[in-house]
């Protein structure tokens, strides 16, 4: 028809390059293609993989139902408030009774919750089960993650995964394997005991594989434990930010734009609720997957 070309521009959008942005992300990678890199450590969930959650408890939630079932309830008792509070007090109680402990696992959690709640054996285990069921479900690769690691084991790097994590050793395997990741080696500080908050665990994977301290690069979203403490160990390191930070725009550095805060606290407007994130885990669900999917590259700005 004669007007097509003109009604062809509403469906055409162009919108410039950032540079700044583009650029780097391609250091990183310049980083880790470097001759002077040998291993390449990725950290797991926020950096590999993401959760459709804003907060990694919003996941306890979906055990309460499971939990009035096997209990046999009639009226409402909130486990996943047992859940996150079990864990509170055990890691309270481990620097007490086990201090060179600098994690505790899954297992010690739930041992927890027997103590303190007498909750029946059988129903705790099966608790703990969908757990670990539901962390496999409902982890999905991070497009940005996997396609560093790819570029490391493209590059023939040594690539590893270290994990400050209170999962077993298989769910987490098992979370990696459903998402198509490769890898040498992973280093749980639930089977180690060490952890990277406290850098031991960068101390550990480097006498583990004996390469000098010039030759590790590490990249993870925690600015404190995937950035700076892997630094004060003489690694090479890079913060891959957690979408969902980017989105709330609270990553230093990175400005993530205006869209969390004008759809979810109070700017002036009437409408419903001051702060409708904390009341319903469903919205929760969908800004996370708003996260995920806009803020996988955190070097891409989002106006």
């Amino acid at each position: 028809q004669k007007d097509a070309p003109e009604r062809a521009y509403f469906y055409t959008i162009r919108s410039a390059v950032d540079q700044d942005a583009f650029d780097q992300m391609e250091k990183l990678k310049e980083r880790i293609c470097s001759d002077e890199i040998r291993v390449v450590s990725f950290d797991v969930f926020d950096t590999l993989v993401v959760r459709p959650f804003m907060k990694p408890t919003d996941l306890f939630l979906l055990l309460n139902d499971e939990f009035a079932r096997l209990c046999n309830l009639n009226s409402y008792v909130n486990f996943s408030d047992i859940r996150v509070n079990s864990e509170v007090k055990w890691r309270s109680r481990i620097m007490g009774e086990h201090v060179s402990y600098e994690e505790i696992t899954l297992d010690e959690i739930y041992e927890q919750i027997a103590l303190d709640y007498g909750i029946d054996a059988d129903a705790l285990n099966k608790l703990k089960q969908r757990e670990k069921e539901l962390e496999i479900r409902f982890c999905t690769a991070r497009k940005m993650g996997k396609q560093l690691l790819e570029l490391a084991l493209s590059q023939s790097k040594q690539v590893v995964i270290a994990s400050d994590m209170y999962l077993p050793r298989e769910t987490v395997e098992a979370i990696l394997q459903n998402n198509g990741y490769s890898y040498s080696r992973l280093y749980l500080s639930s089977d180690l005991r060490v952890a990277k908050w406290s850098k031991n665990l960068f101390y550990y994977i480097r006498r583990d594989l004996g390469f000098p301290a010039k030759s590790f690069l590490h990249i993870g979203d925690n600015y404190q434990s995937d950035v700076l403490n892997p630094k004060d160990v003489g690694w090479e390191s890079a913060q891959l930010a957690k979408p969902v930070d980017l989105l709330k725009n609270a990553v230093p550095m990175l400005y993530g734009g205006e869209f969390y805060s004008r759809t979810s606290y109070y700017n002036g407007l009437m409408r419903d609720g001051m702060n409708s994130e904390m009341m319903f885990l469903g919205y929760r669900c969908a800004m996370a997957l708003v996260a995920n999917k806009f803020y996988d590259n955190p070097f891409t700005t989002v106006a």
